[in-house]
């Protein structure tokens, strides 16, 4: 029992939504580990406990499907929610207007630039 009570505790948002804590722009990095996405969202302070989200993750056989990309995140998600757009790699994109005429290599250049 307690230890069903730890998890559900280790799963709940760090911080109250009511309280609309800022989104936090967090980059995985190609080829991360599971443990070490749980222990860059815990240096962020977006979860609660690395080793809960890291159960969380082996209930869900998560371990070697997160897509690395930059996510929007926020510390009123709960750790399923985390879980869960980085599961699917729902990551920040980036808009970008090419002018009409530019060449391939003045698009490199803009691209360059982000």
């Amino acid at each position: 029992m307690v230890g069903y009570q730890v998890l559900r505790w280790a799963q709940r948002p760090v911080v109250s939504p009511a309280q609309q804590p800022p989104v936090q722009i967090v980059v995985i990095p190609e080829g991360s580990s599971y443990q070490q996405v749980a222990s860059l969202l815990k240096r962020e302070h977006l979860i609660r406990s690395r080793a809960g989200f890291i159960l969380l993750g082996k209930s869900k056989a998560a371990d070697r499907k997160i897509h690395p990309g930059e996510y929007e995140l926020n510390a009123a998600m709960s750790a399923e929610q985390i879980l869960t757009k980085l599961l699917t790699g729902r990551v920040l994109l980036h808009p970008i207007t090419i002018p009409e005429g530019f060449t391939m290599a003045q698009i490199g250049q803009l691209l360059g630039q982000l």
